[in-house]
């Protein structure tokens, strides 16, 4: 399946070389899930991310809703301010 990925703010550097912007197209096997995806891309397990899929974010646990084909995944770190 093909699947719209967006690295924002820290996490561009997981994109490839080759990708324009911070948006880049991934082909993933069925049955993959928003972490399976961050895996995918490099980003370690242990960095705290936020995953919007189709601007919705995730519940507890994050990551385990299987995605659908033509999914828009964003991905990005915890933002701290205020």
């Amino acid at each position: 399946m093909k699947i719209t990925v967006q690295l924002l703010g820290g996490f561009r550097q997981y994109l490839p070389q080759n990708a324009k912007g911070d948006t880049i197209e991934v082909i993933l096997e069925n049955e993959s899930s928003a972490l399976d995806l961050a895996n995918k891309m490099g980003i370690p397990k242990d960095l705290p991310k936020n995953i919007l899929v189709n601007g919705r974010p995730f519940k507890e646990p994050p990551g385990e809703k299987l995605l659908n084909n033509s999914d828009v995944v964003a991905i990005f770190p915890y933002v701290v301010g205020g």
